[in-house]
C-alpha cells in the first residue's frame, strides 16, 4: 500500500512540473502580444500648391499599430498644418498607450507639378508680300510666363519659331518650361492680309458689227482679259453686263478683277 502511494506522488509531481514548464514556454508569447507597436507607410511623394507651398496633412491614420491595449493616442512631428516648400520632409508618428511610448518615421518629398502661367497677346495682323508670303516674327517678348517654384524669369519660346514663312492664317504657341520641367503654354493668331492687288490688262479695243436692227448684244469679254494675283483665284466681272444691248457708237467696256479684298479694273472701247 505504501508503495502505491509513493507511485501516484511520483505521478503528481510530474503533471506539476509539466504544467508549470508549459504556463512558463507561453508566457513571452503572451507578454509580447501586449507590447505596444506602431509601423510607419513608406516614403512617398505630394505636390506642392500653384503658389509653391505644401500645407502638411494629418498621416497619423496611416499609422498600423500592434499589441495595442486600449485605444493609444498617435500624435505627429512635425504637426498637421505645417508649411513647407518643396524637398524632403521627415515624419515621425508617435505612439502611446499610457504604458509604452513607440515611434516611427517615413519621408514626404515634396514635388513641383504645376506648369508655369503663360501669357499670350492678342491676336495679331500681318501682311503677306508679292508672293503672299509672310514671314513670322519673333512674338516671345509679348508672352510673359509666371511660376511660383523657379527663381528668376522663365524662357519663353515660340512654335512656330520667328523666320517661319507661312501664307495663312497660322495658330502661334508660346511655351515655357519652369526648372522642374513642367511645361506650360498658351496661343493665339496670326491673321494675314493680302493688300496687294491683282494685275489685269485688257484687249486692245474693238470693232463690232449691228444688226439690222442697229442693235449689238455685249458679249463676255473677260476670257480676253489677263488677269493675275500673288495669293488668290481672280473673279473677272465685266461692265455693262453681258446680254447688254447698245446701239451704234462706242461703248466703254470696264473689266475688274478681283482677289477678294482688292480689285483692279481696265477699260476698253
Amino acid at each position: 500500500m505504501k508503495n502505491i502511494f509513493n507511485i501516484a506522488k511520483q505521478i503528481l509531481f510530474i503533471c506539476l512540473m509539466s504544467t508549470a514548464s508549459s504556463t512558463a514556454s507561453n508566457t513571452p508569447n503572451v507578454l509580447e502580444a501586449l507590447v505596444l507597436g506602431i509601423e510607419c507607410p513608406v516614403s512617398f511623394t505630394e505636390s506642392a500648391s500653384p503658389i509653391c507651398e505644401f500645407i502638411l496633412p494629418d498621416y497619423t491614420s496611416l499609422a498600423t499599430l500592434t499589441g495595442a491595449s486600449g485605444t493609444p493616442t498617435i500624435t505627429q512631428s512635425p504637426v498637421p498644418s505645417s508649411l513647407f516648400g518643396l524637398g524632403s520632409i521627415t515624419i515621425t508618428l508617435t505612439a502611446d498607450d499610457g504604458t509604452t511610448v513607440v515611434s516611427c518615421s517615413f519621408d514626404v518629398e515634396v514635388i513641383d507639378t504645376t506648369s508655369p502661367s503663360l501669357t499670350c497677346p492678342v491676336d495679331q495682323f500681318g501682311v503677306s508680300n508679292e508672293n503672299c508670303e509672310f514671314t513670322i516674327p519673333d512674338y516671345t517678348p509679348l508672352g510673359s510666363a509666371v511660376d511660383f517654384c523657379s527663381a528668376g524669369s522663365i524662357p519663353v519660346i515660340q512654335n512656330p519659331p520667328a523666320g517661319t514663312v507661312v501664307s495663312q492664317n497660322t495658330m502661334i504657341f508660346l511655351l515655357a518650361t519652369d526648372s522642374n520641367g513642367n511645361t506650360g503654354a498658351c496661343s493665339f493668331n496670326v491673321i494675314i492680309s493680302d493688300v496687294i492687288a491683282p494685275s489685269i490688262v485688257c484687249p486692245q479695243d474693238r470693232e463690232e458689227i449691228a444688226t439690222l436692227e442697229c442693235l449689238f448684244t455685249i458679249p463676255d469679254y473677260t476670257p480676253l482679259a489677263n488677269a493675275n494675283d500673288n495669293c488668290s483665284t481672280v473673279l473677272l466681272t465685266q461692265s455693262p453686263a453681258v446680254g447688254t444691248q447698245v446701239g451704234l457708237g462706242v461703248t466703254q467696256i470696264t473689266l475688274t478683277a478681283s482677289d477678294g479684298p482688292n480689285t483692279t479694273s481696265c477699260v476698253f472701247n
